[in-house]
């Protein structure tokens, strides 16, 4: 069985074969069962959730995905989202890969977001509003910027050096990536927004 680390993923990994692989899977489809969704209590803290996420397609592969959601991982220095998957084959259940969920999701959570713009968003919009300067804030905007001719991003996040820290890392030619704290304004700005927070109240309104 193979261990494939987040390190080997950003090596294979890349958004357009990644998009249209997601776009073929949703053509034709696959065996997946509602997730099961737990709550972890954890004593003085927040409560965790842990997801298990099985799927197969019948003579080809079957996995399944754990992942689970701790929001005051950032208090001790850990992502708030952790996650493995099993890859097996589904003629014989024999075991194949482990496979680095963390940054497996970010890719396929940030795919799956701009493969829906590429159907949703006009074919000509340039600016697009990140809302969270998170892990998967740069993924989102990589992907976004593959479907998209993306040329300006507004980066919005709680704490503004943070916002700050990742713009400058995503700063590129062709694109201009700057902090603000003016999220109705950049809302009306944009022209695709995308949001990856754990807010549990709504952060843009229609109004």
């Amino acid at each position: 069985m193979q261990i494939i680390t987040a390190d080997a993923l950003a090596d294979l990994l890349d958004f357009p074969a990644l998009i249209e692989a997601l776009r073929e899977m949703f053509r034709t489809g696959c065996e997946s069962p509602t997730r099961h969704h737990h709550t972890i209590d954890v004593p003085g803290s927040a409560s965790g959730t842990l997801l298990l996420m099985p799927a197969w397609q019948a003579g080809g592969m079957m996995g399944v995905k754990t992942v689970t959601i701790f929001g005051d991982n950032a208090q001790k220095g850990l992502p708030s989202v952790l996650g493995q998957y099993y890859l097996m084959d589904a003629t014989s259940g024999e075991p194949l890969a482990l496979i680095e969920g963390t940054v497996l999701t970010r890719w396929r959570t940030a795919a799956a977001s701009a493969l829906a713009s590429d159907y949703l968003s006009r074919r000509n919009s340039e600016r697009l509003l990140m809302v969270g300067a998170g892990s998967l804030a740069p993924h989102l905007i990589r992907a976004h910027a593959t479907v998209r001719p993306i040329r300006e991003v507004r980066l919005w996040s709680r704490t503004q050096a943070r916002a700050g820290a990742l713009a400058a890392k995503l700063e590129a030619p062709g694109l201009s990536v700057t902090p603000t704290d003016d999220l109705a304004a950049s809302a009306a700005w944009a022209d695709i927004i995308s949001c990856a927070t754990l807010s549990e109240v709504p952060l843009i309104h229609g109004d």
